[in-house]
């Protein structure tokens, strides 16, 4: 080596850098400098000394920035030291991150053994699912198939299943346009190339929910719709769960290109073949409860399936566009048509699930909880959704210990794995009883579809929903965000009740929580009030007007909340606490009788029907708490 002269401080610099990496120390050095200046004659002194006290030296160039080659310099330095190892001692040293440095280096994996993807971002994918995190599933599988592509690119078979992965979570998180224009088209081509019939079926599967979840009710009619069904149908498997889901997909493209009666057929076959089989997944894909009534009717000349479903479609039209008495006109129209030419089941089910909410809407709670269980009666085994609707109306109507147990009787080992739309509910009568706990934990699993601004039409928006927890637990400013989400979703699709409703929370929580805001607050509180009084939603009205008179008498915010006097929030306070009447009227030295008038009056500024809702709401909005901490308060 040519003597070294001169850059005695910056050799002292690396050589007491290498001392305390031997002390278990270890860090990062650059030399920088203008070229020719002597950088790499310094990293060879150093080169030297480590050598001669025992280190293995580990050297990789990068001499151009514009090699094609990522992490290069590292890639060469860990490649020499490779090349020097046996695989047992390899193995030792690269412990758990063997994938990750296989990644830079693919001939570490032949050395190694190591399996074509990465386990570990499998099992990633899956946990992050189980909870419908599932932009993170799709990461940790995206994650997967470039491991992949790094160590067995060859593997079609492999490479095609973590597509179809990335495909089915893509349509649960949300992103349904590149599920279907790009994963799922991949994954089809993977499974033509390796002749694999079974997953070119489920590409085209995948392709056809993320469709539906675009296109919706018109997603039938799409190209790409046709396209898919008529690959599905030449690639099911005969007499399995394949042919069915593909005779249902096609007979959907086929009866809205008004080839009606190739349609039947298809529908006739599947169900014949869904109720061989006793699959129920099956028998759902193929619509017993719809299209079941429709084949068999069709062989007796009129389509009951289609007399009974087609009002109901109507109603939900109706309830957007907040035509309440219209909506529940039409519902009422399905169920005559169902008892007088068909199963009475029939209408009485799509009557609880599209009846619900105008009746909520209009405070006519009572009639709903009687069709809830007219369909009980004549189902012979009701929907589990059934029970959960029944709680729900009778917390509506003020019999709230009766919707409690009715919801405990309806709990489950696990919400893993539950219907969206029965974590909504549960969500909903959650609130409705003051079930904290229930809410705090269905909110959290709910979060990652807060954009949804309703399921399946029968439900509120998931987004206020949770936001409505979130100010129970006092998370204002996520409650706030949550609120303006389902405010911006629900004017998006013109879901005129959800956008006053959303409008009241959200001024409820400006004047309660952000009193610099007053002035918004009472711009969603007016227009709201207005669109209440058009769609005659009475219960809310009332719940508004109050808000905006308190707000014009000045009164403090957690007395503003529903428009009571200062004693009255004593009074709601006091029973939130689970005071008796006799009870608050010693702790706030009144009769009894002047106890029972404050109540009526809360009652009937609240728009409640018994004191458990009244418990409730003074808890969310922390009467409870003033009270206690109020001068003269005795516990």
């Amino acid at each position: 080596m040519p003597a070294f002269v001169g850059r005695r401080w910056e050799l002292d610099r690396l050589r007491g850098a290498f001392a305390a990496a031997e002390g278990g120390r270890g860090s990062l050095l650059m030399l920088m400098g203008e070229p020719g200046i002597g950088k790499t004659a310094l990293c060879e002194q150093l080169a030297a000394y480590a050598r001669g006290r025992g280190a293995r030296v580990a050297v990789g160039h990068c001499y151009s920035a514009d090699s094609p080659v990522p992490y290069r310099a590292f890639a060469e330095a860990i490649g020499n030291i490779v090349a020097n190892l046996d695989p047992s001692t390899l193995r030792a040293k690269a412990g758990n991150s063997a994938f990750a440095v296989a990644r830079l280096l693919p001939e570490l994996a032949a050395v190694l053994d190591l399996p074509a993807d990465s386990p570990d971002e499998q099992l990633a994918a899956a946990r992050a699912a189980r909870v419908y995190a599932y932009h993170d599933a799709a990461h940790h599988l995206e994650c997967a198939v470039e491991i992949h592509a790094t160590l067995d690119g060859r593997d079609a078979a492999r490479h095609c299943d973590l597509l179809l992965g990335i495909a089915e979570v893509l349509v649960f998180a949300g992103v349904a346009r590149r599920a279907a224009k790009e994963v799922a088209p991949a994954a089809f081509e993977l499974a033509t190339d390796v002749s694999d019939r079974h997953r070119a079926f489920r590409a085209c599967s995948l392709a056809l929910d993320a469709l539906q979840v675009l296109g919706s009710a018109s997603a039938e009619t799409l190209p790409s719709w046709l396209l898919w069904a008529e690959r599905a149908d030449s690639y099911a498997e005969p007499d399995t769960g394949e042919r069915i889901r593909a005779d249902v997909v096609l007979a959907a493209a086929r009866s809205v290109r008004g080839r009606r009666d190739e349609a039947l057929y298809l529908w006739s076959r599947a169900l014949t073949q869904a109720r061989r089989q006793n699959d129920e997944v099956g028998k759902f894909e193929a619509g017993t409860e719809v299209r079941d009534v429709a084949v068999e009717a069709h062989a007796r000349g009129y389509h009951v399936g289609t007399q009974v479903m087609g009002p109901y479609r109507d109603s939900i039209q109706c309830l957007l566009d907040g035509r309440l008495n219209e909506a529940i006109a039409l519902c009422q129209l399905a169920i005559d048509r169902a008892t007088d030419g068909g199963p009475r089941v029939l209408g009485l089910l799509g009557a609880m699930f599209h009846l619900r909410l105008p009746l909520m809407y209009l405070g006519d709670t009572e009639r709903y909880v009687d069709v809830v269980r007219a369909y009980q009666a004549a189902a012979g085994t009701p929907r589990v959704e059934a029970a959960l609707l029944l709680a729900l109306g009778l917390s509506g109507s003020g019999r709230v210990q009766e919707a409690i147990a009715g919801g405990e009787a309806t709990g489950v080992d696990s919400l893993d794995d539950r219907p969206l739309l029965e974590l909504v509910l549960r969500l909903e009568l959650a609130l409705c009883t003051g079930d904290a706990a229930a809410a705090r934990e269905l909110a959290e699993r709910l979060a990652p579809v807060v954009h949804l601004t309703t399921v399946d039409g029968c439900t509120q928006s998931v987004a206020r929903l949770v936001g409505s927890v979130l100010r129970l637990q006092g998370d204002f400013d996520r409650a706030r965000a949550d609120f303006q989400l389902a405010l911006v979703g629900s004017q998006r699709i013109g879901y005129r009740p959800e956008v006053a409703l959303t409008q009241l929370e959200l001024a409820e929580l400006l004047l309660d929580y952000y009193p610099d805001e007053r002035h918004v607050a009472r711009a969603h509180l007016e227009s709201a009030a207005s669109e209440f009084r058009a769609m005659r939603m009475q219960p809310f009205v009332a719940r508004a007007d109050a808000r905006l008179e308190a707000d014009r008498d000045g009164m403090p915010a957690e007395l503003r909340a529903g428009g009571l006097t200062r004693r009255e929030g004593d009074v709601a306070g006091l029973i939130a606490a689970g005071r008796s009447n006799r009870e608050i009227a010693r702790e706030l030295v009144i009769s009894e009788g002047t106890v029972e008038v404050h109540v009526k009056h809360i009652l009937s500024k609240l728009a409640f029907r018994s004191r458990s809702q009244v418990a409730v709401w003074a808890s969310q909005h922390g009467l409870h708490l003033q009270t206690a901490s109020a001068p003269g308060h005795q516990p």
